[in-house]
């Protein structure tokens, strides 16, 4: 079975879940919308981060707090654009959804596929 697990991992039990599952023999994708800064197994399928900063890799704390502003706005509509675009073969692809605080995009947009 195609176990799909996310999206934070919250006291490492994204992690535990996707070991546990991988040894009894399931095929588990793993997607955070950010590593947990504070345990260091970060091996994630897939890491929600933001297109224009991995693209560009401007440094947020040099520029102005208004054009900071605006890049963040424009990045999370890209990113949002690309997650809706993804979503279908995610869903295509798996069995079972297990999502730990709330999906990677809104539940009105996932549900009805």
């Amino acid at each position: 079975m195609r176990i799909f697990i996310g999206t934070e991992d919250i006291a490492s039990i994204l992690t535990n879940l996707s070991i546990g599952f991988k040894e009894l023999g399931h095929t588990v994708t793993t997607y955070v919308t950010a590593p947990n800064k504070f345990y260091a197994n970060n091996n994630y399928d897939i890491i929600r981060d933001r297109v224009l900063h991995n693209i560009f890799r401007y440094d947020e704390r040099k520029m102005p707090a208004v054009i900071k502003k605006y890049l963040v706005k424009i990045d999370n509509r890209i990113t949002s654009k690309y997650l809706k675009y993804k979503s279908r073969k995610l869903i295509d692809t798996h069995d079972v959804f297990i999502f730990l605080w709330r999906p990677w995009l809104p539940e009105s947009y996932l549900f009805q596929f």
